[in-house]
């Protein structure tokens, strides 16, 4: 019933637009990402594909008209890979059974290293090594359409964050610096922008939750740098930076969502340090937790071979890595100081090669992508944060690279 309903009210839609077709166009209005506009940059409100021929999907209201359809009990979840490169894996995400089943493939241009969703999550932004494509999401389907895609100067990208606004996109290479591209209204990504010299270590790179402010913790230093962003030009200038231990390096960078706090994953120590975040995105009052047993063999990391998260309720952090074999550990949060210590650490066999971490928008599963060739689904204990295994699929993460869970 629920698809007759979306089909039928599309098709109204599609009526009343045909007798409107010589009507003006609306102003757009702000960033898509701001929600303002919902066509992707043309005057009949048509998704278009990179050479622009309709893509064949509905226009923004009949995709309002599908969103309001669904009840939200499933996910749609994208994940792109190392061993099937030029595609990025579909599949939906049902967080009450934590069942995961792949419903297609959408090709990809190259190895897609990153992906990540836009503000209002429909459109979803993929990585190349030289490239970005932006693919808008088929909110009743789960499918993507490429609608753009952009050539970079970089031939090595290995990840890149949005600004909160999403009106920028900062590219990072750990061997040709950063490059800058504004975001369009209607969501496609510029063709040219600045780029930006960053020196060693920008192969991570994470953006600050609420400024345009953007973080690369180094794998080979003791410390974690920043760029602001000027939000006029696209500048680059260097921000503060924050040092971690003598002989720790650092992995990965994270946010509290509530509270002033940052938590960074260290390299060389299997320890987080967690640091006060000041109005301006500078880094103080470093405090080091170790997230291993004593008496837990443990080893160095590689440089890309873990990530930090924290829950969506702000209450846990997890921190996974391929050290002795792969990991999970999971961290409680002091509610008035952001600070951590340690509830468990999880090595199980399913863990092996474990590097990559997502969750749902309300933080009932943890999901774990390995180097191995599989995606581990862990329910995730709403007291204390616990993790117990639910289930697992060999389709979706053969050596994934990148996770996105998008809640339409």
């Amino acid at each position: 019933m629920r698809a007759f309903l979306v089909w039928l009210t599309v098709l109204v839609i599609a009526c009343s637009d045909a007798g409107n077709r010589g009507a003006s166009p609306p102003d757009a209005g702000g960033s898509e990402l701001d929600g303002g506009s919902d066509a992707i940059g043309l005057d009949d409100g048509a998704l278009r594909d990179a050479s622009g021929n309709d893509a064949s999907l509905r226009d923004a209201s009949a995709t309002d008209a599908a969103i309001a359809a669904r009840d939200g009990s499933v996910l749609w979840l994208y994940v792109s890979t190392s061993l099937v490169a030029d595609q990025i894996h579909v599949a939906t995400l049902d967080p009450v059974s934590a069942a995961s089943t792949k419903i297609g493939m959408a090709p990809a241009s190259s190895f897609t290293p990153a992906l990540a969703a836009s503000r209002n999550q429909r459109l979803l932004y993929g990585l190349g090594r030289e490239r970005v494509t932006t693919y808008a999401i088929d909110p009743a389907e789960g499918a993507l359409t490429s609608i753009a895609e952009v050539s970079l100067p970089f031939t090595n990208s290995e990840d890149f964050a949005l600004e909160p606004q999403g009106r920028w996109m900062v590219i990072a290479s750990e061997a040709e610096g950063l490059v800058v591209r504004a975001i369009g209204a209607d969501g496609r990504v510029a063709d040219n922008g600045p780029v930006a010299a960053a020196g060693p270590g920008a192969s991570r790179i994470v953006a600050h939750p609420r400024l345009p402010l953007f973080y690369l913790p180094s794998c080979d230093a003791d410390r974690v740098r920043s760029f602001a962003l000027d939000t006029n030009s696209g500048a680059l200038a260097a921000g503060p930076s924050g040092e971690v231990a003598a002989g720790s390096g650092s992995l990965d960078v994270a946010f509290h969502p509530t509270l002033p706090v940052a938590y960074v994953m260290n390299l060389q120590k299997p320890t987080v340090t967690s640091f006060a975040l000041s109005p301006d995105g500078a880094l103080s009052e470093p405090k080091v937790v170790t997230h291993e047993p004593v008496g837990d063999p443990g080893s160095l990391l590689l440089c890309d071979g873990g990530r930090i998260l924290v829950h969506p309720s702000g209450r846990f952090v997890y921190v996974v890595g391929t050290d002795g074999g792969g990991f999970v550990s999971v961290l409680a949060v002091d509610p008035s100081s952001g600070q951590l210590s340690l509830v468990e650490r999880n090595r199980e066999a399913s863990l092996r090669g474990a590097h990559r971490l997502a969750t749902d928008p309300e933080g009932k599963l943890l999901l774990v992508g390995n180097g191995s060739g599989s995606l581990h689904i862990f329910r995730i204990d709403p007291v204390r944060g616990g993790i117990t295994h639910a289930g697992f699929t060999m389709e979706l993460a053969q050596g994934a690279t990148s996770m996105v869970v998008v809640p339409l």
